[in-house]
């Protein structure tokens, strides 16, 4: 994955209470969230946007991990619910 696109990939507020956003200058195609186990705890499928609000108001505090795919690739950051 070029390094300009891991630069762009933004969440945000990190950390947050469930809800956050995900930003990147790239179009996202998928948007995966796991938790640390891996398993999927959200899964939003050809979506091509720039820009994605999540609502997870009913998940524990911790650490997930977020996936999105691109057309380059796939890149993952962490958020963390408090």
């Amino acid at each position: 994955v070029p390094k300009n696109n891991l630069e762009n990939f933004q969440v945000y507020p990190n950390p947050n209470n469930g809800q956050f956003t995900i930003t990147n200058s790239q179009e996202m195609t998928d948007v995966i969230i796991t938790d640390l186990q891996g398993k999927i705890i959200y899964n939003s499928n050809n979506i091509n946007l720039n820009k994605v609000n999540v609502e997870l108001n009913n998940l524990e505090r911790g650490m997930y991990m977020i996936n999105i795919q691109t057309n380059d690739g796939m890149i993952t950051k962490t958020v963390t619910i408090q």
